[in-house]
């Protein structure tokens, strides 16, 4: 690695055994198989069963372990396609809403890269729309069960989610503006639909899911590699090193890229890491990436990265207009009472 990781939400040695197994490394299962106990295992390497079952049968392992990941695969392929099945007309609505839904780390995965339903759990329809039209999509689904700066989540039929979000990664104050321009279609069940590139949709698996507070955090590891397999030569790596850029999220995508090529062995350009290593960093981007590593609170980190260009007098100054958007308040005025609600709640 050009630097270490910092980040308690890193894969452990024994998990990236796991991983290597899950993504058809043999020796990596032989090696990891004599601590497997599927009764002990560990909740985050649950999300991985699914798919180390579909590698084991197609490298014709005989293994005890079999029967019950044959299950465990038959029963995610059984609730994935439930649930895409009631989440196909949401999608239907937001189209109609004129929000132009973009599906991302959702059932476009298991669809188009994984192309096996009973591979990976997808636990939420999770959808980006055109920003202009974020509040005529929340009409279009009814009432809002949670609701942050940036997103919208709804609770859907037999305990379904579906979130909705006007940014591709809530973090990071700017965004990438031409991913409608570089969309994909897909067939979401009856519903003809449509997911970001193969380049943006890696952008997406690996600033979503390298980062601290995640549940089920492993499973974003194995995402990158059906991406990249059934993409091939569509990786537009210049693109994704410039989306990046304008995200100003190269340190946490130089850091992703880095652990699944020395990791995990993906065909990542060498190149590509040594070129977002070269991009310069603002003060406050690289001190947003180490507390973001620690585990700390969104808000603060979209903050340091929006005035990164600004002086200290002048950030400060931006503070309260910040919180006011962020806690989706109406005056500037009620932050002062806001904060210290905020600061009783986390006593």
């Amino acid at each position: 690695m050009t630097r270490p990781l910092t980040g308690s939400f890193w894969p452990t040695p024994q998990q990236t055994l796991l991983l290597r197994a899950a993504l058809g490394d043999g020796e990596a299962w032989r090696r990891v198989r004599p601590s497997i106990d599927l009764d002990t295992l560990e909740s985050e390497a649950l999300v991985l069963l699914p798919l180390l079952h579909s590698q084991l049968v197609a490298a014709g392992v005989d293994d005890p372990l079999l029967p019950r990941l044959r299950g465990i695969h038959h029963r995610t392929w059984y609730v994935n396609q439930l649930r895409l099945d009631r989440a196909a007309p949401a999608v239907a609505a937001l189209q109609a809403a004129g929000a132009e839904p973009l599906l991302v780390n959702s059932f476009e995965l298991v669809v188009a890269y994984y192309r096996d339903l009973g591979a990976r759990s997808v636990t939420a329809l999770n959808v980006l729309v055109r920003p202009d039209r974020f509040d005529a999509a929340l009409r279009a689904l009814g009432d809002v069960a949670r609701r942050g700066r940036d997103w919208a989540s709804f609770a859907g039929a037999d305990g379904d989610e579906w979130v909705v979000r006007r940014r591709l990664v809530d973090e990071f104050a700017r965004d990438v503006p031409d991913l409608w321009d570089e969309a994909v279609a897909l067939e979401l069940g009856s519903v003809a639909a449509a997911a970001l590139s193969p380049t943006d949709e890696l952008l997406a698996v690996c600033l979503t899911g390298a980062r601290a507070g995640r549940g089920g955090a492993l499973v974003w590891v194995p995402d990158e590699a059906p991406t990249l397999r059934v993409s091939g030569d569509a990786i537009d790596w210049p693109r994704l090193v410039e989306s990046a850029m304008r995200l100003r999220a190269t340190l946490r995508l130089r850091d992703a890229l880095t652990f699944l090529r020395t990791e995990l062995d993906a065909p990542i350009p060498e190149s590509v890491v040594n070129e977002l290593e070269r991009v310069p960093v603002k003060r406050r981007d690289a001190l947003a990436h180490r507390l973001a590593a620690r585990g700390a609170p969104e808000s603060m980190t979209r903050f340091l990265g929006a005035t990164a260009d600004a002086s200290t007098l002048g950030a400060l100054s931006r503070l309260p207009s910040f919180l006011r958007d962020e806690w989706s308040l109406e005056r500037r005025s009620q932050v002062p009472l806001a904060a210290l609600r905020r600061v009783r709640r986390t006593r």
